[in-house]
């Protein structure tokens, strides 16, 4: 274990240099003052002490070559956007999440004994690590082990540095006084790679996408981390749980510029669309949006996404993690339709704020014309922010609040931000309260709840096929997943209420006889039921809310139970002069 040698070669410097320290005052008191004797002396003790030290670097080193190698890979991984999201064809999850997913939390464990000024940021991530799977509003989500990601290639560059330290020390025979100032000055640097970190400024993380609101984000200390190839802030200066509490009870505002914003043009963009998605978009009503779902033909899920009808465009909304799959196809049926008169339009010059929670509609109403106590969910309008700045306005979200995704320019984007920030009801909020409150909400994260071989039945996703669609039967997929219907499925997502630890992506459900039924794909604590709880996948048969079942939690069988979904019921918007959309 990495603590333990490093920790042995800590005591047995300290244990030299109190030698040392004995000896010279020996020699001292008997006033050997010969330069021979003296030379003869220190050459003997510097190098039995040179050769402990490379003893042991060299056991360190061997294992730090491992441990980099594993962190390269993990960072090769966390910058392709493309696999950060999407499972692989065995369902297992990419080898970004895989990675990430199977960090050994035993490497952060907190040891025994005297630590070098070095270990001191190494000691304080093992304590926020083992406080957040402890306590309950320090969550730790698929954002937050993206970022504990980014803690440990920091640890590693701090130990890598003091081994070679070591080994220059050891060659070089510099006296322990001096051993002790260049630790403290290794240790400066260690500060200042951290506030390096608060300013985004790894390699790593330059490699990646940056969204307009980057340095706004950096200017309110947002702690950003890759996510979907972008850089993005999992949390502010509040903890995510806090982040979570206030956006529930007032509002919270979220950039979701990741997102990939594109308008469909032409006058056959309905019919083009409704050959790649399960919805009925021609009976859409105009500035109306709809959750939707592109298929394959096997039934399966390739990306969910929002299609809002304009008089003269569809504006589709759809996940970044996705974006080059789903241009991709796009592209590759926008050529098998060439007697359809159709466009894509990119909007890479757009951004997209979320504003949510309760007071979110009474903050965004003092900035535009719109009536928003008419406005209903899913509803939809273009119009101008602050009388100047052009948006689209959609009372929609992905925390289950009433809320609104509001597109604006990239270049008027914080100025947006900075206007809606300066009521007291607003707080900035990062990806970890937008995960939690998806989660609470009973919404599905792509790449975990639903991907390539899940269909929208066994995904509790029917819903979203509209009438007419079924009766057509002409979407992607419809003869398997219309059968489904018809005739049921083997296994069902369902919402779990754990009893003890938190259950994570792939924590295995079985049943009281010790069967396996299913599978966790999503799970984080609740700060609002002050439960740990998680979506997941389980037999048909087993699948009744109330049921009992035992999750697999570090080698530990906890009770829990199955309950129906959203674990927090949904607020959405729903004025009493607006028919339901």
């Amino acid at each position: 274990d990495l603590e333990d040698e490093n920790r042995l070669l800590q005591n047995e410097y300290n244990r030299l240099c109190k030698q040392h320290i004995e000896k010279s005052q020996l020699i001292n008191e008997y006033n050997i003052s010969s330069n021979e004797q003296m030379m003869s002396y220190k050459d003997l003790e510097m190098l039995r002490e040179a050769k402990l030290l490379r003893h042991h670097k060299s056991k360190l080193e061997t294992r730090m070559k491992i441990l980099e190698e594993h962190n390269k890979q993990l960072e090769l991984q966390l910058n392709k956007s493309k696999q950060l999201l999407r499972p692989s064809n065995t369902r297992s999850p990419p080898l970004s999440q895989q990675s990430v997913r199977q960090i050994n939390l035993g490497y952060m464990s907190a040891g025994d004994g005297d630590s070098s000024p070095l270990q001191t940021s190494g000691t304080s991530l093992r304590r926020s690590v083992e406080r957040s799977l402890e306590r309950q509003p320090n969550l730790i989500t698929i954002d937050n082990l993206f970022s504990m990601a980014d803690d440990i290639n920091r640890a590693v560059v701090d130990l890598v540095q003091m081994f070679r330290l070591s080994s220059v020390l050891a060659r070089t025979c510099v006296k322990p006084s001096q051993m002790v100032r260049s630790l403290t000055s290794l240790n400066t640097v260690a500060v200042e790679q951290e506030k390096l970190l608060a300013k985004n400024e790894t390699p790593h993380l330059s490699e990646s996408k940056r969204t307009p609101l980057f340095d706004f984000h950096v200017k309110h200390k947002g702690r950003l981390v890759n996510f979907s190839g972008w850089q993005l802030p999992v949390q502010y200066s509040e903890s995510i749980g806090q982040s979570h509490k206030h956006t529930r009870a007032h509002s919270g505002l979220f950039d979701v510029s990741h997102m990939l914003q594109i308008k469909v043009h032409g006058k056959d963009r309905i019919k083009f669309m409704e050959q790649l998605v399960v919805s009925d978009i021609q009976n859409l009503k105009l500035n109306s949006s709809c959750l939707t779902l592109y298929t394959n033909k096997a039934g399966g899920i390739l990306d969910d996404l929002i299609i809002t009808k304009a008089s003269d465009y569809l504006f589709v909304v759809s996940n970044a993690g996705r974006a080059e799959n789903d241009l991709r196809h796009l592209n590759e049926h926008l050529e098998k339709s060439k007697d359809l008169n159709v466009d894509i339009e990119v909007l890479s010059d757009r951004a997209l704020l979320a504003l949510q929670g309760p007071s979110s509609s009474s903050v965004l109403q003092k900035f535009v014309p719109i009536d928003l106590t008419t406005f209903a969910f899913m509803q939809s309008a273009s119009t101008t922010f602050a009388n100047t700045i052009p948006c689209r306005v959609n009372r929609s979200g992905y925390t289950g609040e009433d809320g609104f995704e509001i597109s604006v320019p990239a270049n008027n984007v914080e100025q947006v931000a900075s206007f809606l920030l300066e009521s007291n009801e607003v707080a900035l909020a990062g990806l970890g309260c937008r995960d939690s409150m998806r989660l609470e909400a009973g919404l599905c994260l792509y790449g975990n709840d639903i991907d390539e071989k899940t269909t929208p039945v066994e995904a509790d996703l029917t819903w979203t096929i509209g009438k007419r669609r079924r009766e057509l039967a002409d979407f992607p997929g419809a003869d398997i997943i219309l059968d489904q219907i018809r005739n049921g499925v083997e296994r069902k997502r369902i919402g779990v209420v754990s009893n003890g630890s938190c259950p994570r992506f792939g924590a295995e459900i079985t049943d009281s006889d010790g069967k396996k039924i299913g599978q966790v794909t999503s799970g984080c604590p609740s700060p609002s039921l002050k439960h740990n709880i998680a979506i997941a996948y389980v037999s048909t048969n087993n699948a009744k809310p109330g049921t009992r079942v035992y999750l697999t939690v570090r080698n530990k069988k906890i009770e829990g139970n199955i309950v129906k979904l959203p674990f927090v019921p949904t607020k959405y918007y729903k004025p009493k002069n607006v028919t339901k959309q």
